[in-house]
């Protein structure tokens, strides 16, 4: 599993959300692929993640700004 999988689960996990409403909330599929590594995590997956998963916003942004090394600006 890479790390950003890794990350998504454990921040999915703490939010008491299943992989089923994350899907429903990002309006993406491959929550368990991504998670696994198994499928590529694309970046408009990731913000749609970030964005629609309201319970989980701010750890993803948290997430974002320190992979990138900006300031929040999601």
């Amino acid at each position: 599993m890479c790390q950003l999988g890794r990350r998504i689960r454990e921040l999915r996990q703490t939010s008491r959300m299943s992989q089923r409403d994350l899907a429903e909330r990002a309006g993406i599929s491959l929550v368990s692929q991504i998670e696994l590594a198994e499928a590529n995590l694309t970046l408009a997956s990731l913000l749609k993640i970030a964005m629609r998963s309201v319970s989980t916003l701010q750890p993803f942004r948290s997430m974002f700004d320190r992979a990138s090394g900006r300031s929040a600006w999601l």
